[in-house]
């Protein structure tokens, strides 16, 4: 994620959301937020702190240097494979199965 990209922060959190298939109501209970406070940040009309952030990655189950490492493609199909792995429990798993099949 760009600086100039701070700016959409709710974007990228309703993406992971949708890609780990939460809604609104689930990552407002996990994140202990309110769920107008969740609607209003996934539409970027509300600036959150640092401790929001954190509080949502948890929900989400990611860290926060996951949170923003760049998913640069303009293929959604790959994008949101890389959100699925990249909130899986088994994602060592999943990576060193495509490190295989790559090298191959």
């Amino acid at each position: 994620m760009r600086i100039e990209d701070l700016n959409t922060i709710g974007s990228h959190i309703r993406q992971r959301r949708e890609a780990m298939k939460m809604t609104q109501a689930e990552l407002a209970e996990k994140a202990d937020l309110s769920l107008p406070f969740i609607s209003f940040i996934e539409n970027d009309k509300r600036n959150i702190s640092l401790e929001t952030l954190i509080k949502i990655t948890n929900a989400l189950e990611i860290t926060l240097s996951d949170f923003f490492t760049p998913i640069e493609t303009s293929q959604s199909q790959l994008q949101e494979l890389l959100l699925k792995i990249n909130a899986s429990p088994k994602k060592e798993d999943y990576i060193q199965i495509f490190h295989e099949i790559i090298d191959i």
